[in-house]
C-alpha cells in the first residue's frame, strides 16, 4: 500500500511538472491578432503596425516575453475571423453583452474612445449632442459598436458604410447628413489635405467607452490574465503617460 502512494505521488509531481512546462511553452508561436486600419489609433505602416493602440499592446506582449502578429482586415471579417476561432485577438474592440457571449474580454482597457458627431461646413446647423440626430441619416461602419447611448436611438435613420472611407464620401454627397467617430480619428480626417475645410466635428464629446483586446474562446485564461497583470503594470508607470502624451501631440487632441 506504502509502495503504491509513494507511485501515486511521484505521479503527482510528474504530472505538475509537465504542466508547468506546458504552460511555459504553450505561446512559443506568436498570439496572432486582428483589427481595422483606424488612423491614427491603427496604421498598417510600410513597416509594421503603428499607433497608440498598437505601441500599448505591444509594450504589453513584450513585458509577458511573448510575441505578437497584427494582420489588418475590415472589422466584420475581423469579427468572424475571432469568432470562428480562426484567430487568438481581436485589438480595439468595445465590450457589448453579445460581444461578452462570444469573446473573452480582458478585464483592463488599452484606453477610452470618445465619439464625436462629424458632419458637413455646408450645413447650416451644428450637430453638437446625440439628441440632435433626430430624424437624420446617420452612417455607420458594419459590425461597429458605437455605445449604448447611441445604438438605443430610434428616431434615426441609419446607412450602413462599407468603411470610413467610404462613409466620408456618402458625408460629401449629402447621402447621409452625419457619422458618428472617434474624435482622434475624425480629427485625422479633417485635416487631411484632400478633406480639409468640407467637415465640423462635434466639439462636445458624443458618447465615451473603453476599447479592449478580446480573445478567443479557444485562448487559455492563464494567457488572458497574464496580459490583463502586464497591463495594469504598464499603465501603473509613466511609459503609458508618455505614449497616450505622444499620441495626443500627433493628433492635436487634448
Amino acid at each position: 500500500m506504502r509502495k503504491r502512494r509513494r507511485w501515486y505521488a511521484a505521479g503527482l509531481v510528474l504530472l505538475w511538472w509537465a504542466n508547468l512546462a506546458a504552460i511555459g511553452t504553450a505561446r512559443a508561436e506568436p498570439v496572432q491578432m486582428v483589427t481595422e486600419a483606424w488612423p491614427p489609433l491603427l496604421v498598417e505602416g510600410d513597416s509594421g503596425p503603428e499607433g497608440v493602440l498598437w505601441e500599448i499592446t505591444e509594450a504589453v506582449f513584450q513585458r509577458m516575453d511573448t510575441p505578437v502578429e497584427l494582420t489588418f482586415l475590415p472589422w466584420k471579417r475581423a469579427m468572424r475571423q475571432l469568432e470562428r476561432g480562426h484567430t487568438d485577438a481581436i485589438l480595439g474592440i468595445k465590450r457589448n453583452p453579445e460581444r461578452v457571449r462570444q469573446f473573452q474580454f480582458s478585464g483592463v482597457p488599452l484606453v477610452s474612445s470618445e465619439s464625436v458627431i462629424l458632419h458637413t461646413r455646408a450645413r447650416s446647423e451644428a450637430l453638437d449632442d446625440l439628441s440632435d440626430l433626430d430624424g437624420l441619416r446617420i452612417g455607420y461602419s458594419a459590425g461597429y459598436f458605437y455605445c449604448p447611448e447611441f445604438e438605443a436611438l430610434d428616431t434615426i435613420h441609419r446607412h450602413r458604410v462599407p468603411d470610413l472611407e467610404a462613409g466620408l464620401k456618402m458625408l460629401e454627397l449629402e447621402r447621409i447628413d452625419a457619422l458618428l467617430m472617434n474624435r482622434q480619428v475624425a480629427e485625422f480626417y479633417v485635416a487631411q489635405d484632400r478633406y480639409q475645410g468640407r467637415f465640423r466635428a462635434s466639439p462636445h464629446v458624443a458618447c465615451t467607452m473603453d476599447l479592449f483586446i478580446a480573445f478567443s474562446r479557444q485562448t487559455p485564461e492563464s494567457l488572458i490574465h497574464a496580459f490583463d497583470d502586464a497591463l495594469r503594470q504598464l499603465r501603473s508607470g509613466p511609459a503609458y503617460q508618455d505614449m497616450l502624451r505622444r499620441y495626443r501631440d500627433a493628433t492635436g487632441g487634448s
